[in-house]
């Protein structure tokens, strides 16, 4: 194969690499319900009134309950010695969603560690953000990628547990606006290790057929 060819084969083959890297989720934290609502259309209620939980809604929790019209709960790390007896809650949804919030007191028994909150689909880790200091306060996302599970752990503060309220939690699909605001919009498309490949692909590439035009005129 000559030199000019083997080059054009290595930028295309850069380009089908860069093509075929799975896309980066995003996601946009909202702290106003009105905002979070406008791009969830549709969405559902989990009030935890009268004890049975919404059709398609099942949660799976090592210390939470629900009480007094709310849940409650404590998530909690592994204890040193590298026992693995963390308290964990979970929510799994019989459909893929796009977007979640509630109403978040994270605050009833001091500040502790805040919660680490992953979004899973299909067992597979989505992306993962953290849950701050709130006291009754609105806190939801609006994923670019579906989701059917979220997974509440410890997260980043110093603290030994983090003792939680939730109420009204809501969840639903994702509907773009018409006219995105700018300030909300995703990263971009290519990830940046697929974009290092194709840069450095095409360097390669444009490097071997400058030579082997170099050379060419040389020979003759």
């Amino acid at each position: 194969m000559g030199t000019n060819r083997l080059a054009w084969v290595v930028v295309v083959l850069g380009l089908f690499i860069a093509s075929t890297c799975p896309r980066a989720a995003t996601i946009q934290v909202y702290n106003d319900q009105a905002s979070w609502e406008l791009q969830s259309p549709g969405f559902s209620t989990e009030d935890f009134e009268g004890g049975a939980l919404s059709d398609g809604l099942m949660i799976a929790s090592d210390l939470g309950s629900i009480r007094n019209g709310m849940w409650q709960d404590i998530v909690t790390p592994d204890r040193p010695g590298g026992r693995d007896d963390s308290t964990r809650t979970r929510f799994d949804f019989s459909s893929e969603i796009m977007s979640l919030g509630g109403i978040w007191n994270t605050v009833p028994a001091g500040h502790g560690t805040k919660i680490r909150i992953t979004l899973i689909n299909d067992q597979e880790q989505v992306l993962s953000s953290e849950i701050p200091h709130l006291r009754g306060e609105f806190w939801g996302l609006v994923a670019d990628t579906p989701f059917t599970s979220v997974l509440l752990t410890v997260g980043s503060h110093a603290g030994v547990k983090e003792t939680f309220h939730l109420d009204n939690l809501v969840f639903g699909s994702y509907v773009p606006e018409t006219t995105p605001d700018a300030s909300l919009a995703p990263v971009s498309a290519v990830p940046l290790p697929a974009s290092f490949m194709l840069f450095g692909s095409g360097l390669l590439g444009l490097a071997m057929i400058r030579r082997h035009s170099t050379i060419t005129a040389r020979d003759t």
